[in-house]
């Protein structure tokens, strides 16, 4: 299990969709703003407490 989203899947910015569920994850990465075609996002089962406001830039976004 992974506690943190590696930086570096922020730089893939085709990404639609992206499954990190059942994991230890804490936080959310201000980069995930970077990622403008992402559709899907699952991070269920996880440990997170805080959104960054940067997932609003996740307009293409329908399913989290």
């Amino acid at each position: 299990k992974i506690t943190n989203i590696p930086k570096e899947l922020f730089n893939v910015t085709n990404l639609k969709k992206l499954c990190l569920s059942q994991n230890q994850i804490k936080d959310i990465p201000k980069e995930i703003g970077k990622l403008t075609k992402l559709e899907n996002l699952q991070l269920w089962k996880n440990k997170i407490t805080n959104i960054p406001k940067e997932l609003f830039n996740v307009t293409n976004l329908k399913k989290l």
